[in-house]
C-alpha cells in the first residue's frame, strides 16, 4: 500500500529497589514491551480513509525470585514493577 509505514519497538525495564534499612525483602525485576505501530496512506478522491493500528505487550522477563518465598507480597500495588497474582 503507497505511503504505509510500519514500525516495531522494544522497550527493556530493570528495576533494582534494595531496601536495606526495612523488613522488606528486595524487590528486582526485569521486564520487556513490544510496540508495533502500522500507518497506512490515505485513498483517493474527494474523503481520504487510512487505516492506523497499534498493539502493545508487556511481558516480565524475571520476578526477582519473589514466588515461593515467604513474607513477599504478591498482590498488586506490593511495590513492585510486576504483581505475582493473575489479576
Amino acid at each position: 500500500i503507497e505511503d504505509s509505514k510500519a514500525t516495531l519497538g522494544f522497550r527493556t525495564f530493570y528495576m533494582n529497589q534494595d531496601d536495606r534499612n526495612s523488613d522488606r525483602p528486595r524487590i528486582d525485576e526485569t521486564g520487556q514491551a513490544f510496540l508495533f505501530e502500522y500507518k497506512s496512506g490515505f485513498t483517493e478522491g474527494f474523503v481520504g480513509f487510512g487505516l492506523d493500528v497499534i498493539a502493545q505487550e508487556g511481558v516480565r522477563l524475571d520476578g526477582g525470585g519473589r514466588a515461593g518465598k515467604a513474607g513477599a507480597e504478591r498482590a498488586p500495588g506490593s511495590g513492585s514493577m510486576f504483581p505475582l497474582k493473575s489479576n
